[in-house]
């Protein structure tokens, strides 16, 4: 159960699981973090460097993204979305290998940042904390490649589906400062096939949309909707965020 002393790390009644969870079974990890707010637009994490720093966000929204290609402006894909049960930068934690992704901010996100090598060492040393660390590993893979292998099997709608929901429920944002272009940058996607797909749904009443943002107004249908494509990622969430709130 989260203790007083985590109750600290709260940010206007929302705090990060995982930051809560390793604080309760270790508080040394309050003498490694440090809040911070990221920005918008903000390139968080580099692909070809090792990263200095992870990130336990409470708020907003990072994207993780992924490139086949050299040029990252060109084509980057996105194969994950973080938020307060999510820790941005976790492989730097379990290999000294260059990071292969980069971690853009897309929502402003108060968060707490800390040191990847203090994190490293403080693993070393309590075994609860790594265990914590090596279950949202396993979560955390399991879904990009879920979302990665989505992105090949599933129609369209299905996949832009997926994404407004995603990026709602991480988020917590019902109104999403996204533009149809940004939208299919971001998913991989023709600008006509996400344009077509987009005003299909808001027929159906589902969301609302603007030049450069998208309103979700049926958050439980879309979720309904997510739950028929991948049954298994939601339950996966929910016994995830069920075993960090007992720690």
């Amino acid at each position: 159960m989260m203790t007083k002393f985590a109750q600290k790390y709260n940010i206007s009644g929302r705090t990060n699981i995982i930051l809560q969870a390793l604080i309760s079974v270790n508080k040394d990890w309050a003498d490694l973090i440090e809040r911070v707010h990221l920005k918008s637009g903000q390139l968080i994490i580099h692909a070809g460097v090792r990263p200095s720093l992870i990130y336990f966000p409470v708020d907003g929204l990072v994207s993780i993204l992924v490139s086949p290609v050299s040029d990252w402006k060109k084509q980057a894909i996105q194969s994950a979305m973080c938020g307060d049960e999510d820790i941005v930068g976790f492989p730097a934690l379990l290999s000294e290998v260059p990071s292969n992704y980069q971690a853009v901010v897309e929502l402003d996100a108060p968060a707490f940042q800390c040191s990847t090598q203090a994190a490293r060492r403080l693993l070393d040393e309590c075994p609860k904390s790594r265990a914590i660390i090596g279950r949202y590993a396993d979560l955390a893979l399991t879904e990009a490649w879920e979302v990665m292998g989505g992105s090949v099997a599933l129609a369209t709608e299905d996949r832009l589906i997926s994404f407004l929901t995603r990026a709602w429920y991480v988020s917590n944002e019902k109104t999403l400062p996204f533009s149809q272009p940004f939208i299919a940058k971001r998913m991989g996607a023709r600008r006509p096939s996400i344009t077509e797909m987009l005003a299909r749904l808001e027929t159906r009443g589902l969301i609302r949309r603007d030049v450069a943002r998208v309103d979700v107004i049926n958050p439980e249908a879309l979720l309904e909707h997510l739950e028929h494509i991948w049954p298994a990622m939601l339950v996966r969430r929910k016994a995830f965020k069920s075993a960090m709130a007992e720690v």
